[in-house]
C-alpha cells in the first residue's frame, strides 16, 4: 500500500500555544481570572494621555493606563487591596506600579485601596498607572490582594 504524504500544514498553527509566564494564569479584559484566595475580572482598560480631577484640582497631562475591575475576597477574612498587589508590564518588560496620588482621580466609591472587603463580597473598583508614552504591550499583574503576593496572574490588556 503507497505511504500516504501528510496534509500540508499552516506552520502557525502547528506551534504551540504561548505558556503562561512562569506557568502562571492569564486571561484576557472580561475572563475571569483566580489568584490565591482572589477572584479578579477587568471590565476596561485604556490608555489615556490626561486625567480629569475628582472634585477640584488641575486636569494632570502626561500617559496614563485607566484599569477598570471587580475584585472578590474568596478568603475567610476580610482583604483590603494593597497598590503593590498590582501592576502593568510593557512587552519590554518594565513594570509600571499604581499612581501615588490615584485617589484624587478616581471617585471615591471606586477606590480599591480605602477600605476592606469582606469575605465573599465584591468590589468594583479602579486603578491608574502612569507610563510612558512609548509603552505597549500592556499586561496587567495581578495578586491576591495581600502586600509582596506570593503568585501572580496576568491580564493581556490588548494594547
Amino acid at each position: 500500500m503507497p505511504e500516504l504524504e501528510p496534509p500540508p500544514s499552516d506552520p502557525a498553527a502547528a506551534a504551540p500555544p504561548e505558556q503562561p509566564e512562569g506557568g502562571q494564569a492569564q486571561a484576557g479584559p472580561g475572563e475571569e481570572i483566580t489568584v490565591g484566595d482572589a477572584r479578579w475580572i477587568v471590565v476596561g482598560a485604556k490608555k489615556k494621555n490626561e486625567l480629569m480631577p475628582q472634585g477640584s484640582g488641575a486636569v494632570r497631562q502626561g500617559d496614563v493606563v485607566v484599569v477598570k475591575f471587580e475584585y472578590t475576597n474568596n478568603s475567610d477574612g476580610p482583604v483590603t487591596l494593597r497598590p503593590s498587589s498590582m501592576g502593568i508590564i510593557e512587552k519590554g518588560g518594565r513594570r509600571f506600579e499604581v499612581m501615588d496620588d490615584m485617589e484624587g482621580f478616581v471617585p471615591p466609591d471606586r477606590d480599591p485601596f480605602s477600605r476592606p472587603v469582606d469575605p465573599g463580597a465584591t468590589l468594583t473598583g479602579r486603578a491608574i498607572f502612569a507610563v510612558t508614552p512609548q509603552a505597549s504591550g500592556f499586561r496587567l499583574q495581578l495578586g491576591d490582594g495581600q502586600p509582596f503576593p506570593p503568585e501572580n496572574a496576568y491580564v493581556d490588556l490588548g494594547f
